[in-house]
Order: C-alpha cells, then sequence, then structure tokens
C-alpha cells in the first residue's frame, strides 16, 4: 500500500489506502519547524509551499493599535519565526508569553531587516494556554543561571543554555567522527557495576527494594553495586 502526495492531492498505488492515512501524511507535509521555514528559499507568493503550518511557544510579543507581532519557537533554531496577526479575532485570543500555539497562514518576504520571511497568520489555535503572571521567567528580563536550575524542564528555551547545548553537540559529534575515522570504538561501560572504583561506592551503593508488605533491601547483583565513577577497568579489558 502506498500513498503518493502529488500537489496536495491523494494518488493511490495498488491498494486503496485508509483515508486517515493520506490526512496524516498531508498535515505532516504541511507542518514545517522554525529552522526549515528560515533555511528554505522564500516561496512564491500564492503558491502551495507560502501556505504552512507551524507550531511552538510565543517567546516575545508585540502590541500595537492594528497588528500584533510575536516570535514564534520550536528549538530547532535559535533565531525565531515572526508572526504577524492582523485579523481583529485572532488578535482578541489569549496570545501571552511562553504560550503554546498552532499557526497557520502564508510565508511572505518580510521588509524587516532582521528576518528574511515572516508568517501572516490566518488562524491560530492555542494548544496549551500560558499564565504569564505565574510563570517564573518574564519577557524581556534577564535571569541568573541559578533561577534555571529550579525550572530544567525550561533551560532549554534559554537563548544562553540552548547555544551552549548546540555547542556540545557539535563538539561531541566532531570528537566522534575523529576518532572514528582513526578505527576506535566507542565503548559504554555499566553504570552499575560491581567493581568499587576511588571509594565512589561508598556515596553510591546500590540496593534493591521489595515489598510483600514489609519493606526489605537487598544487593542488587547479589552481590555489594555501585552507581559507578569511572570506567577505565572495563575500557582496560576492552583496549586488549
Amino acid at each position: 500500500m502506498n500513498c503518493a502526495l502529488a500537489k496536495g492531492a491523494c494518488n493511490f498505488v495498488g491498494k486503496a489506502a485508509p483515508l486517515r492515512f493520506c490526512i496524516r501524511n498531508l498535515s505532516v507535509r504541511a507542518r514545517r519547524s522554525v529552522q526549515q521555514i528560515l533555511t528554505d528559499a522564500t516561496p512564491a507568493a500564492g503558491s502551495e509551499d507560502a501556505r504552512i503550518t507551524s507550531e511552538g511557544w510565543i517567546k516575545a510579543i508585540r502590541k500595537t493599535k492594528k497588528t500584533t507581532f510575536f516570535h514564534l519557537e520550536d528549538g530547532s533554531s535559535i533565531q525565531g519565526l515572526q508572526v504577524v496577526v492582523a485579523d481583529d479575532n485572532l488578535r482578541n485570543l489569549p496570545l501571552t508569553f511562553g504560550s503554546a500555539v498552532s499557526v497557520t497562514g502564508n510565508l511572505v518576504a518580510s521588509p524587516a531587516a532582521r528576518q528574511s520571511v515572516e508568517l501572516v497568520a490566518e488562524s491560530i489555535k492555542i494548544v496549551q494556554e500560558n499564565d504569564h503572571l505565574a510563570y517564573p521567567f518574564k519577557i524581556k528580563e534577564t535571569h541568573q543561571p541559578e533561577v534555571y536550575r529550579e525550572h530544567l524542564h525550561l533551560r532549554p528555551r534559554a537563548e544562553r543554555f540552548a547555544s551552549m547545548m548546540r555547542m556540545r553537540s557539535a563538539a561531541t559529534i566532531a570528537i566522534h567522527e575523529f576518532f572514528q575515522e582513526k578505527g576506535f570504538v566507542l565503548v559504554h561501560t555499566p553504570i552499575l557495576t560491581g567493581n568499587d572504583c576511588e571509594g565512589g561506592g561508598e556515596a553510591f551503593h546500590v540496593q534493591s527494594e521489595k515489598g510483600d508488605g514489609k519493606k526489605k533491601t537487598e544487593e542488587f547483583f547479589g552481590r555489594p553495586t555501585v552507581l559507578t565513577v569511572s570506567g577505565q577497568l572495563h575500557l582496560e579489558a576492552a583496549a586488549w
């Protein structure tokens, strides 16, 4: 069963594909990440490629008398996508800093110098409204790293941490590629081990707990087990 997509229509090859299969593929095709939108060439006005759907959270928002502007981010790019909202019905939606939204509209060339394209919204779905008053991070405020440590699930949204994560990712991949080209093999050593290294077992002793009405603890592997602090012993064995 194959479902070929051409010009937004479903052409079935072989056995008839379920309608939901085609709809799912069509929706996936129309939805694009912020990075894809900013990287790809600006589509011609009025073309099928100009009408897109993008999802993410509102990073920054600015309202004027007739138009609302907000930056949409989804974690795929440091730079956000500017969304232009001119329709009064859409402007009356609870568009707040940090809210998760799904925006459908036309992608056009931007007159501003900071971005090449912008999305003119035709419909906006509030996936999850954010209470910006209770939200730990405020718009246009600089927060210290200690504050982000208290809200680790929101840390990737901060440009500082997102940039560091990307740098570490690129450095890690480059190191792996270098050693792979030299014929090295990446070895993952056990996290739980019976080999106590450098006294780490005194702080990271692992036991399993059984219920049966009474809590009983026993050694994880039937013998003293620790959370390893070094894979040196295993690596030496693998190297030989």
